[in-house]
């Protein structure tokens, strides 16, 4: 399913809600076991923000193009996860750009694994982001809403294969003081819309622990 073309760029935060509540309701449920290792990628929809990056699958691997455009890739979990799990994954980009940043303008990364939670009418996500230098901050809110929590993970190494480990779980507890319902799925995302620049990144072995 490919979803039409969101409201222009400046509505950012517009369609940042529109594309929680499409993974929230719309989008139909992944078959398979998110316990899976790593995850399937046979049951991912991709939602364009604004203009479309160029995304293909081959060998387990999601390989995005984004050119002046801002593309997701979400997979929606089979049933909402209550408990605490580990999140893991590989990614390399060709260039890494905007370390930190509240300006709107300069709202692009060239790589992001997110999140996103549903607490009752309220959509909130984790965006762990690459990074080229070691920022000042240990996270941020996104520009457009305070409910999209940008995280810098790890520093990239030269176009090579990155592999990363976090604990959305405590993390959402550690910047929102308080745990969450339900976690409803995750999306990989390259956007380079607001800065107009181009970037490729790849993604694959995406993989869910779940926790005791």
């Amino acid at each position: 399913m490919n979803w039409p073309l969101l409201p222009h760029k400046n509505s950012k935060r517009t369609i940042q809600n529109i594309a929680c509540v499409m993974l929230t309701f719309a989008l139909p449920l992944s078959q398979g076991n998110v316990n899976a290792e790593p995850l399937s990628l046979l049951n991912w929809e991709r939602i364009d923000f604004f203009g479309a990056n160029k995304i293909s699958v081959d060998e387990n691997i999601i390989h995005m193009d984004s050119d002046n455009s801002a593309s997701a890739y979400y997979y929606r979990f089979p049933k909402p996860i209550s408990q605490p799990f580990t999140l893991a994954w590989s990614w390399r980009t060709s260039s890494v750009f905007s370390p930190e940043t509240k300006e709107k303008n300069r709202d692009d990364y060239a790589a992001r694994v997110y999140v996103v939670f549903n607490d009752m009418l309220s959509c909130r996500s984790l965006n762990y982001v690459l990074v080229d230098k070691k920022p000042n901050l240990d996270h941020w809110s996104n520009p457009y809403s305070s409910k999209f929590i940008m995280i810098p993970i790890g520093l990239d190494f030269g176009n090579a294969w990155q592999d990363e480990l976090v604990h959305p779980w405590q993390d959402y507890q550690k910047i929102f003081n308080e745990y969450p319902s339900k976690a409803i799925g995750i999306a990989v995302m390259s956007d380079t819309d607001n800065t107009g620049l181009a970037v490729k990144a790849w993604y694959k072995d995406i993989e869910i622990d779940l926790l005791e």
